[in-house]
């Protein structure tokens, strides 16, 4: 959307929100939710309700009643603090869902209970700063619940604005104060755009201030009431994981609606590098919550959105003074284990606990379906997922204030051999790629050498991934060359415009994985201008394990430092 739109509508949730004692969050939210993931909107609609609350106090600087601000202010900045990170757990879809629900009940209650007041207790008062900070927090409507409580207690016009501001003012510090804790990002609404919307607020309070005793309040209340029971109506009728999904942008949820339809020209279109190069990743790190700690290293557990699932993975940050720039950075994707037996605290915690004690950030992220992780565990292979997974993981690391966003590298480990040279297709300016012990590049390898992993389990005659697989052979067939759609999913057919570098790990006697995965697909980047090296070792097996393990880590470390 268009700065332009941004602040033509902030200027109205300024001036609305001022009349109407609902709050500027209370119109921003909802509509600007609509077109940018909710938890940047919160970010965004709260620094603006910040400085209208700042451009009220100023404005309508006429009594303060103490007594409000200590019942009512005091319990809304500390539950607004506490819920500060919840928007960064909850799945965005799940979070519009409720907010549907809010706007909806809220605009009901309203019109049935239009003469309804609180008595005016010191209890109530608590309950409703209370209630006003975790709304504030997790809704950004934080407003319309302040202005129910409050008038409960009769204040003249000018104080009830002034002490509504200043509360507002001390919720609201504290609500972005624990947005900037988890890493909340303005990246979609940018600098600029944030600086003439905080300008334009300050013009819609001032005309808000003359405006006040000319309209009919109670009209326009109701409109712009029926205007949120409509934006509220519609977050609970068609938001869900596919619709509202932060990494999708609409033409995401049109080829996700394509590949479920067999009609469809091109089902099963998510598996294509087309489809993955041209949908959008947009993703951020939840709560950091402290998991490991060591000399060299603190290893919190986070989570993040990947196509409205909360993905959780490890991550590792050095103990030692970041760079200027930030910290180089890993997204570190896992090998195959059996979903259920898969373990976020402890499988491959030698790998990137190494990687970190040499200065580098690194994402060990779970994969979908995988421990505790939402969605299904769909494969690397014949499914988009885990590329999507990956991407969205790189996103959110480009906001984290302690990466450097222009060196962020890929690892991946047998199957995650696949998916990051698909995610490396699909975002060819990815700097740098690591692959240990990869298989399955060209499809044609995996017809070839195919796999001896003692360890996989097919998937049961019922599950969802067996039934998906049957389909796509049902309407495609095995792979083959020479379709039009086997053609579109293998990395190695869209090496054009690649900008990165790949380093590639291989032992000998790798009894899961045949070293000619990796001998052929370096046989392929000869005849690239991309930078490439295959590391081939004795020993070590399918981990490189033993002898060669810190010789192959050292010089992974090295290739994403330099």
């Amino acid at each position: 959307m268009a700065a332009l739109l941004v602040v033509l509508l902030t200027f109205v949730g300024a001036f609305v929100g001022t009349i109407t004692g609902f709050g500027s969050s209370t119109i921003l939210v909802p509509t600007l939710s609509l077109f940018y993931p909710l938890p940047e909107t919160l970010f965004f609609a709260g620094i603006i309700h910040w400085f209208v609350d700042v451009w009220k106090i100023f404005l309508f600087k006429r009594g303060l009643n103490w007594k409000l601000i200590w019942l009512f202010g005091l319990p809304g900045i500390i539950v607004a603090f506490a819920a500060a990170g919840l928007p960064g757990i909850l799945p965005e879809f799940e979070l519009k869902k409720l907010l549907g629900l809010f706007l909806v009940g809220y605009v009901i209650f309203i019109f049935k209970k239009p003469r309804w007041r609180l008595k005016p207790t010191n209890l109530n008062a608590a309950l409703g700063g209370g209630l006003s900070g975790l709304t504030a927090a997790v809704f950004g409507v934080g407003g319309a619940v302040r202005s129910a409580f409050l008038t409960a207690f009769n204040l003249d016009k000018s104080i009830y604005i002034f002490t509504s501001g200043a509360i507002g003012l001390l919720i609201d510090t504290a609500r972005l104060s624990g947005y900037w804790l988890n890493h909340f990002s303005l990246k979609d609404y940018g600098p600029t755009t944030l600086v003439w919307a905080i300008l334009v607020s300050f013009l819609a309070a001032a005309l808000a201030k003359k405006m006040a005793g000319r309209l009919n309040r109670q009209k326009f209340r109701r409109l712009v009431l029926v205007a949120l029971f409509i934006v509220g109506l519609g977050y609970l009728i068609f938001t869900g994981p596919k619709t509202a999904a932060p990494s999708a942008s609409w033409r995401t949820t049109t080829n996700q609606a394509a590949e479920d339809n067999p009609a469809n020209p091109m089902p099963f279109e998510k598996l294509t590098i087309p489809y993955l190069k041209n949908r959008s990743y947009q993703s951020r790190l939840g709560q950091l919550n402290l998991a490991l700690e060591s000399d060299d290293y603190i290893a919190y557990l986070t989570s993040y959105a990947s196509d409205g699932l909360k993905v959780n993975g490890l991550l590792y940050v050095p103990k030692a003074e970041p760079p200027p720039a930030g910290f180089p950075t890993v997204v570190f994707i896992h090998g195959y284990i059996p979903p259920a037996n898969y373990r976020t605290l402890e499988n491959y915690h030698a790998y990137a606990s190494y990687l970190a004690e040499q200065g580098l950030v690194v994402f060990k992220i779970d994969l979908r379906g995988h421990d505790q992780s939402e969605g299904q565990a769909s494969g690397a292979y014949y499914s988009g997922d885990y590329v999507i997974d990956t991407l969205n993981a790189y996103a959110a690391l480009e906001s984290f204030d302690l990466v450097n966003p222009n060196r962020i590298g890929l690892w991946g480990h047998s199957m995650a051999g696949n998916v990051v040279m698909r995610a490396l297709a699909a975002k060819p300016d990815i700097p740098k790629v690591v692959i240990w012990a990869g298989a399955v590049y060209t499809y044609e390898d995996w017809q070839e050498y195919r796999l001896a992993d003692r360890s996989y389990r097919p998937p049961g005659m019922d599950d969802d991934r067996r039934r998906r697989r049957e389909e796509l052979f049902a309407t495609h067939g095995e792979f083959d060359p020479s379709s039009s759609f086997w053609s579109q999913v293998p990395a190695t057919n869209f090496l054009d415009g690649v900008q990165g570098a790949i380093q590639i790990h291989h032992a000998e006697n790798d009894n899961v994985v045949n070293i000619g995965y990796s001998q052929n697909l370096i046989q392929i980047l000869n005849t690239t201008a991309i930078p490439h090296q295959l590391f081939e070792y004795p020993s070590g097996g399918h981990n490189l394990e033993g002898a060669v393990f810190n010789t192959a880590m050292s010089r992974t470390a090295d290739f994403f430092k330099n």
